[in-house]
């Protein structure tokens, strides 16, 4: 199922591969943390901006707090990466619910097994 996730060069660009995101850490609000996590594939990855663009499947986006950080794992195969973020953006797109998530840190490496 990651068979198209695309790896260019030195830079991972992540486009096509499945994602998944969950609430790491409430910022200044007084909402509950939630154990739920939302699943997409990326449409693509800037490492200008350091964002992530990811197509979320069947999940309304208001439920996604622009308060909170999200860890975003990224399927890569037989192994994932991970980072922590901010969403930046969430929108009904063309191509469906679209959201845009600022790196914070940077990726590393993740043992999914």
């Amino acid at each position: 199922p990651f068979a198209d996730c695309d790896r260019k060069g030195a830079k991972i660009m992540f486009e096509n591969c499945r994602a998944k995101i969950s609430m790491e850490e409430l910022i200044g609000t007084k909402e509950e943390k939630s154990e739920n996590s939302y699943e997409g594939i990326i449409l693509m990855y800037d490492p200008k901006t350091e964002c992530i663009y990811l197509n979320l499947e069947e999940t309304d986006l208001s439920k996604i707090s622009l308060d909170v950080s999200y860890r975003c794992t990224v399927f890569l195969g037989e192994e994932a990466e991970e980072c922590v973020g901010r969403v930046r953006e969430r929108f009904l797109g063309k191509s469906g619910n679209i959201l845009i998530l600022q790196i914070e840190n940077g990726f590393y490496k993740i043992n999914i097994n």
